[in-house]
């Protein structure tokens, strides 16, 4: 059965009017398939992934799909989507296929995570993690490492992120990863910025920044010059705020997400007024 592609979600990670890499990359959830965010609750992917189910036997393709299926359902029908998984994961159990047991329940998690359901999404996750360590699968040991942390710094419990996320480093460092490195990196510098630890944040922002720019994974690059402009306004250091903020701007245009634009603009304009002039605020808000 092959896997979908597209963008780690690792990184749903939006805090107020941005996006924090993540990082649940909606920049978000870091699952097995790696699915792509916009294609989800495609009715075409449905209808495919529906018809598909109906005409196979094989136990383990049968779990892929309703894998697969459920993920279509994340942003649309949570709740369906976790039914589905749940469904996938009994199969699964009562053949003992726990590779696709470890699948299912990271989209079980994924379901309630985006409920905001987080205690649920954690005790799925650590299943995951506990079924994973069982197979020695080191990548996907890896990926609901940084899952679990991910929650943990929703609950606020930074000391657990904080562990997990190094944790995650640390195996995807062994694994040579580069996007799972960026990605914790980013994260830890998220969870030291809402500590207030703004030189540790500028640290970690600065090495995720480096190896995105190796990777030329723009949307990252401008949402981590994002997050760098941020700790420098909290600092007010006005001058460094915008010049990152100008920067994540001008490689938006270039990649022509329309939305994140109001985003930077919206940051820009914060900054001007934090600087005492109004007028310029206005101007950058209209």
């Amino acid at each position: 059965m092959p896997e979908k592609s597209g963008i780690n979600p690792d990184s749903i990670k939006c805090r107020t009017h941005r996006c924090d890499l993540f990082i649940l990359w909606i920049i978000v959830l870091c699952i097995f398939f790696e699915p792509c965010f916009w294609s989800f609750g495609n009715s075409s992917n449905i209808d495919s992934l529906t018809a598909g189910l109906r005409q196979t036997v094989n136990d383990s393709d049968v779990v892929d799909i309703l894998v697969l299926l459920s993920q279509e359902y994340w942003y649309i029908q949570p709740d369906t989507a976790y039914l589905i998984a749940h469904d996938a994961f009994k199969k699964a159990e009562k053949k003992g296929m726990k590779k696709l047991m470890s699948n299912a329940a990271n989209s079980m998690a994924a379901s309630f995570f985006l409920q905001g359901d987080y205690p649920n999404a954690l005790m799925h996750w650590l299943n995951a993690l506990k079924i994973s360590e069982e197979l020695n699968d080191k990548k996907i040991i890896a990926r609901s490492l940084g899952n679990i942390g991910l929650v943990y710094g929703k609950q606020g419990d930074y000391p657990k992120a904080l562990a997990y996320y190094f944790r995650a480093l640390n195996a995807d460092e062994i694994l040579a990863n580069k996007n799972g490195i960026a990605r914790h990196l980013g994260n830890i510098g998220l969870i030291y910025e809402e500590q207030g630890n703004h030189s540790k944040a500028i640290e970690y922002y600065f090495k995720a920044e480096k190896l995105y720019e190796e990777l030329k994974l723009k949307r990252d690059i401008v949402i981590n010059l994002g997050n760098i402009g941020q700790v420098y306004n909290s600092q007010g250091n006005y001058s460094k705020a915008l010049k990152y903020f100008f920067k994540a701007l001008k490689i938006n245009n270039e990649i022509g997400d329309k939305i994140y634009n109001t985003v930077w603009l919206g940051d820009i304009g914060l900054v001007y007024q934090n600087q005492g002039d109004s007028a310029l605020a206005e101007e950058i808000g209209r």
